[in-house]
């Protein structure tokens, strides 16, 4: 065969190859991104199926003292998007005086009264979760930074 067709074979089987790697890669990435959105949306989901404790309900809590993390969210339906925001991430050792001062420092949050009054809430929308309790033993700052990486709360705007 002439040299001309060897050419034209070498260049169409290295065409071939780099798009079976670029296929292979795509189809990798979009496993990882499948299974980081799965990962998220089970997260959610068991928060979702928790009781939350808003403002109002505080005086039916016990004074007990037993270290939790607790997550403030903001959010009149679950959406991943839209209108669904976790604010704050909040270790604490006494729930009920932890949501006392939250409650009487909510008027001075400027941010975030702006945020409510801008997706038309209020406060009354404000919810709490309890997302660990804590055992006397264990440390709370090794969870506290675990969830943040899992709720992504430095990313969040309106903390």
């Amino acid at each position: 065969m002439e040299w001309w067709v060897w050419l034209i074979v070498g260049v169409l089987f290295f065409a071939a190859m780099i798009s079976a790697g670029w296929y292979g890669f795509s189809v990798w990435e979009l496993k990882i991104e499948l299974f980081m959105k799965n990962k998220e949306h089970k997260w959610y989901t068991k928060l979702k199926s928790k009781d939350a404790i808003k403002l109002d309900k505080i005086d039916d809590l016990n004074n007990d003292d037993q270290k939790m993390i607790i997550l403030m969210v903001v959010g009149k339906k679950w959406r991943f998007k839209d209108e669904f925001l976790p604010l704050q991430l909040i270790s604490t050792s006494n729930l009920k005086k932890e949501l006392l001062h939250i409650k009487n420092g909510l008027n001075d949050n400027k941010k975030l009264l702006d945020y409510l009054q801008f997706t038309n809430q209020s406060i009354e929308d404000i919810k709490f979760y309890i997302l660990e309790i804590i055992k006397d033993d264990q440390e709370t700052n090794n969870h506290l930074h675990n969830w943040k990486k899992t709720t992504q709360i430095t990313k969040k705007p309106f903390v």
